[in-house]
């Protein structure tokens, strides 16, 4: 009979090329929103560059956040060890923290969470900013962790 934890200790030996490929996607997610994002815009609509990068971002982190949750199904649970070991994790909680807090005390939560139509930079947008690195943060480890 098995314990939770022989399962999941025999998922990650079987899923570890899994890992691998999932781990390759994420890095290769960062690299398209480095190249791909500035070169994206609408010379046809009424804001030409800030709406087509911002929806182009928004993919590519959602992405990004499907692989980092799909090689580290287990990240969020031992966060606190992440903490003390990942010197970028305290000042990017922070950050998002003081976002969230910001969002919440703004006189028009509405205008504070999507942006104004022009720029579209609210809360979604800074967050995606926050998962973008979170995934170049991520996948560098894992890519210096593999090399080890």
């Amino acid at each position: 009979m098995f314990h939770n934890n022989d399962l999941i200790s025999q998922w990650k030996r079987t899923n570890r090329g899994f890992q691998d490929k999932a781990a390759a996607v994420g890095s290769g997610v960062v690299i398209l929103a480095a190249l791909l994002v500035p070169l994206c815009f609408n010379p046809w609509g009424y804001s030409a560059f800030e709406l087509p990068k911002v929806l182009l971002l928004r993919i590519i982190a959602a992405l990004a956040l499907t692989a980092i949750l799909s090689i580290y199904p287990d990240w969020l649970t031992g966060i606190g060890q992440r903490l003390k070991r990942n010197p970028w994790l305290g000042p990017l909680l922070a950050y998002s923290s003081a976002l969230f807090l910001a969002t919440l005390l703004s006189p028009n939560r509405f205008l504070s969470f999507w942006g104004l139509y022009e720029r579209q930079q609210g809360l979604l947008t800074q967050l995606t900013y926050v998962v973008i690195f979170l995934a170049a943060v991520v996948t560098q480890q894992g890519i210096a962790g593999q090399r080890r």
